[in-house]
């Protein structure tokens, strides 16, 4: 094989393979576009602390809108207080304030750069994608 080869191997390898992110690389703000009955936004700020918005597809309210710390582990992991795990369901918003748990997400930084905060519940994949910082 040639250096040639070996140089291009390891480039391709790097830009497409997952790995963490560091926490000045997580700070911004994330959506995650597979959900179909709520648009989920998630901002994570500097100050350790963020802010977490769920607005109805059907008509576009405000249903959950809360704040609270989070913190970055060395395993990769995003801790979020007082998280709420949403499945995407078509929400109440007096019933949906007493579901907030304290949630540990896996973050990976994958091709080019794009950072995903992987959130799985009931063995469905419904990750956040950062859009901003």
């Amino acid at each position: 094989m040639k250096y040639s080869d070996i140089f291009s191997l390891l480039l391709i390898s790097s830009t497409v393979c997952s790995c963490n992110p560091t926490e000045q690389e997580i700070i911004g703000t994330y959506t995650s576009p597979s959900k179909k009955q709520n648009i989920d936004t998630l901002s994570l700020f500097p100050n350790g602390t963020y802010s977490r918005k769920l607005y109805s597809t059907k008509d576009g309210h405000l249903i959950f809108n809360n704040s609270d710390l989070w913190k970055y582990d060395q395993n990769g992991h995003i801790i979020l207080y007082s998280y709420l795990l949403d499945d995407d369901r078509d929400y109440r918003k007096e019933v949906i304030e007493y579901f907030t748990i304290t949630s540990s997400l896996p973050v990976k930084k994958r091709f080019f750069s794009t950072i995903k905060i992987d959130c799985c519940i009931e063995n469905e994949d419904i990750p956040y994608y950062k859009i901003k910082n």
